[in-house]
């Protein structure tokens, strides 16, 4: 069975990085965060998405753990009214988040 992430739509898979970066965002700077914030965050990006919300929780959830394993680059950038992201498997630099324990831009 395919994972839940490669089940939605290009469109709705970089929707996703978005939502699960700002996730992890979050909790990296936020350490009191607690569980009803993320159920929220699931529950709005399924919403807003117009995905089965089991489709989303487990897309966002498998997506977040492999995230959590890897090194990324995400870049922002705001473009007018609108925010512009741009995501790269690995980052720039291999090894620049070895050792962090928090995302620092």
């Amino acid at each position: 069975m395919p994972d839940a992430f490669d089940q939605l739509s290009a469109e709705d898979q970089k929707c996703a990085i978005d939502v699960a970066v700002a996730a992890i965002l979050i909790g990296t700077r936020l350490s009191s965060t607690d569980k009803a914030l993320y159920d929220y965050i699931l529950t709005e990006f399924a919403r807003s998405r117009t995905i089965p919300s089991n489709l989303a929780k487990y897309a966002l959830r498998s997506l977040a753990r492999t995230l959590s394993e890897q090194n990324w680059e995400l870049t922002i950038r705001k473009d007018g009214q609108g925010l512009v992201t741009s995501f790269t498997p690995g980052g720039e630099n291999e090894n620049a988040a070895q050792g962090s324990e928090a995302l620092d831009g």
